[in-house]
């Protein structure tokens, strides 16, 4: 349950960034490096919490079998 959370507000946090960094790209260099820049990370932070997420199954996985073992 508390690495749940933890990755929720780990996904909030991150998206927020995008955005912020997002936005500050639209004033600077327009609106396609904008979309650039928040589509990107959010891509690759996708593609991570993914990973991460399958990992932590199969390690419990793993470790279920162990205990019944």
């Amino acid at each position: 349950m508390h690495n749940n959370t933890f990755t929720q507000n780990a996904n909030m946090t991150l998206i927020s960034l995008c955005l912020i960094s997002g936005i500050f790209m639209w004033h600077t260099t327009g609106l396609l490096m904008a979309i650039l820049s928040i589509t990107f990370p959010l891509s690759a932070c996708l593609l991570i919490m993914h990973i991460y997420s399958g990992w932590e199954r199969s390690a419990n996985l793993t470790n279920n079998e162990e205990a019944g073992e």
